[in-house]
Formats: C-alpha cells, sequence, structure tokens
C-alpha cells in the first residue's frame, strides 16, 4: 500500500498545481475581457459626446446667442441639462483596471464633463438669469470654452482607448514614443529657428 502513497501524493500535487494555474490563466482572460468591455463601453459614450459637440458647431452657435443677448438684455439662453458620464459612473468602481496610459485621459475629459454640467447647472438658476448682461455673456462664453476644450481632450481619450482596443499596451508605447519623439524634433526645430533669428539680428548691428 505505502508504494501508492508516492504517486498519489504526486498526482494530487500536480492537480492542484493544474487547478491554480488554470484559474490563474481564466481569471487572467477574464480580466482582459472585462478591461476590453469597459474601454468599448467608454470609447463609445466619449466619441457620441463629442460627435455631438462637433454637429453643434459651438463657435457659430456661441455667436448667435451673444448676439441675441446683445439685442435683448433680458434674454436668457435657454440651457439644456448636462448629463454625458452615465458610462464612467457605472464603471468607476472598475477604473483601476484600466491601462494607466487610457486612465489619465480618461480621467481628465470626464473630470470636465462634470465641470461642463456644474456649470450648466448654475446657469439654469435665478442667479445666472439676474445678472447683468455683460456678465452672463461672459460666464455663456466661458461655458462654450469648456465644451470645445472637451472635444480636445475627448479626441485624446478616444484615440488611447482605440489603441488599447486595436493594438494593446505594446501598441500605446510605440505610438506614444513615436509622438514623442515627434514633439521633441518639433521643439529642436523651433529653437534652433529662434536661435538662428536671434544670430542673424545680432549680425545685422
Amino acid at each position: 500500500m505505502q508504494a501508492w502513497i508516492g504517486p498519489a501524493i504526486i498526482a494530487t500535487v500536480f492537480a492542484s498545481v493544474f487547478g491554480f494555474l488554470r484559474d490563474r490563466h481564466f481569471d487572467g482572460k477574464r480580466r482582459q475581457e472585462r478591461v476590453k468591455d469597459i474601454q468599448i463601453a467608454l470609447l463609445a459614450e466619449i466619441r457620441a459626446y463629442v460627435a455631438v459637440l462637433k454637429r453643434d458647431r459651438l463657435d457659430e452657435f456661441e455667436q448667435g446667442m451673444v448676439g441675441r443677448m446683445l439685442a435683448d438684455n433680458r434674454f436668457v439662453p435657454f440651457i439644456p441639462r448636462e448629463k454625458n458620464d452615465t458610462v464612467f459612473q457605472a464603471i468607476l468602481a472598475d477604473i483601476h483596471i484600466l491601462p494607466e496610459s487610457s486612465i489619465d485621459p480618461v480621467v481628465v475629459y470626464y473630470s470636465q464633463i462634470v465641470a461642463i454640467a456644474e456649470m450648466a447647472h448654475d446657469m439654469r438658476t435665478k442667479v445666472f438669469a439676474g445678472l447683468e448682461m455683460q456678465r452672463r455673456i461672459d460666464v455663456y462664453r466661458n461655458f462654450i470654452a469648456m465644451k470645445q476644450e472637451a472635444v480636445v481632450l475627448g479626441l485624446e481619450a478616444e484615440l488611447m482607448l482605440d489603441l488599447h482596443i486595436g493594438s494593446g499596451s505594446q501598441g500605446v508605447d510605440r505610438f506614444l514614443r513615436i509622438r514623442t519623439e515627434k514633439e521633441l524634433n518639433e521643439t529642436r526645430e523651433q529653437v534652433e529657428s529662434w536661435l538662428n533669428s536671434r544670430v542673424s539680428g545680432l549680425s545685422d548691428h
């Protein structure tokens, strides 16, 4: 009977190790699937709102509203409620599982979205309606500027999420390295151009 103890123990240990590795593999796979699902959902929400902001032609819209306020100092623009972070709020508890290079632009974008929503809420109150005309115009212009910045931040978040979904972390790292090198080269060219202009100016004297 003792002859069977060794093989039995080995078989048990092997089964335990195999089971552990199998579970770990599936846990890792489930995590990757969860990360991808979150990224796809966030990308859809961000892309949808950025598309709306682009469609609204914010510069033209601002000019029209400001023109109406200038023409009638009693006119108060209607500000709809802003709620463009439903998906983000739903997955906030899991945001930490996203890759760092996509967390940063996503959080920065949604911070802007929250600020826009708070500004919209304030502009729907009697306090805003009671401001003198120029002050209302200044607040409204700031509100539109925040939306314009949201477009820029949204496009950056879209880009990072899209890269992660399609190319993974390696694809993102490669893109960021290329972009950094490009920015450094552009900065170097600007500095060289400035130095050359200074040298040229000194030689003229």
